[in-house]
């Protein structure tokens, strides 16, 4: 089994399936327990190719960084995120939603999917679900398809 730890990882994206959509986030780091949505996101036809996904991740994780932050300020990134997504609620955000959060470094890439509780706007981990791989070895074609395999393997509770 991998360790939960993500505290060795340098950059985050999270990509969310929603009927209707794909939604790829860049996260930022705030220290080695924290991190939380930049605001900067992409929206995607549910269709969208594998290596249309992954060329998004490789985006979004280009674009994560460590960057101290107040509460107020994170909260600000959420309603943003939910602004642009064109949620009507932070609830709304996760109706039916398949999150996997994605962590990488220099040599390696962690997919890590969620259990949804919607009823409490939480998002639990899945240890035994987390998938990692070399980065030498893939492409953007292969980084969208473990996404896609990440995300089916989400549950709702």
């Amino acid at each position: 089994m991998l360790l939960m730890d993500n505290s060795s990882f340098e950059k985050s994206a999270a990509i969310i399936f929603y009927p209707d959509k794909i939604i790829i986030e860049t996260r930022n780091k705030k220290d080695n327990y924290t991190w939380y949505s930049s605001g900067k996101l992409t929206i995607f036809p549910i269709n969208a190719s594998a290596g249309m996904l992954g060329e998004g991740i490789i985006n979004h994780l280009n674009q994560s960084e460590i960057k101290g932050i107040e509460m107020k300020e994170m909260k600000e990134l959420r309603n943003l995120f939910r602004k642009k997504g064109k949620f009507k609620s932070e609830k709304s955000t996760m109706e039916d939603a398949k999150y996997v959060s994605i962590y990488s470094d220099k040599n390696m890439i962690r997919f890590e999917p969620k259990k949804n509780k919607t009823s409490q706007q939480l998002f639990y981990n899945m240890p035994e679900s987390i998938s990692e791989f070399a980065v030498k070895n893939l492409d953007s074609i292969k980084i969208g398809k473990y996404a896609r395999d990440s995300a089916a393997k989400c549950v709702f509770i």
